[in-house]
């Protein structure tokens, strides 16, 4: 039932846009937009999506350095746009078989073409 909840959780958030969720040989990654930083801060949105989770029952933990697998996906999610410096993104990154812990980074678009993030597992 958790794990229900969870997913649930996870396509009430995507609503909002249109998702791109993309199989790589790494996983799976997918990517929503969700505005610029005129209409909210990244710190913003990492709190909206959290409160969100914290709702659905799952088990949350903070991510404080990205895996070089999770990396990848986070810029092969980001690809599928046409990105500029300003837009925040919320990139789904599924872990394990059967998407058992779910990776949920808010992301901000950076001048320098990099970005800054905020992120956690969730785990039904």
């Amino acid at each position: 039932m958790k794990k229900k909840i969870c997913a649930l959780f996870f396509v009430f958030m995507m609503l909002s846009a249109s998702v791109y969720c993309q199989y790589y040989a790494e996983g799976r990654a997918e990517a929503v937009y969700k505005g610029t930083t005129a209409d909210r801060t990244l710190d913003e949105l990492y709190d909206e999506t959290l409160q969100i989770a914290r709702s659905t029952g799952c088990r949350l933990s903070t991510v404080s350095k990205l895996s070089k697998r999770a990396n990848r996906l986070l810029w092969k999610a980001l690809d599928q746009y046409d990105y500029a410096a300003g837009e925040l993104y919320c990139v789904l990154i599924y872990e394990g078989a059967g998407a058992v812990a779910l990776l949920n980074l808010c992301v901000c678009i950076t001048a320098d073409g990099g970005c800054d993030w905020e992120g956690f597992y969730a785990v039904p």
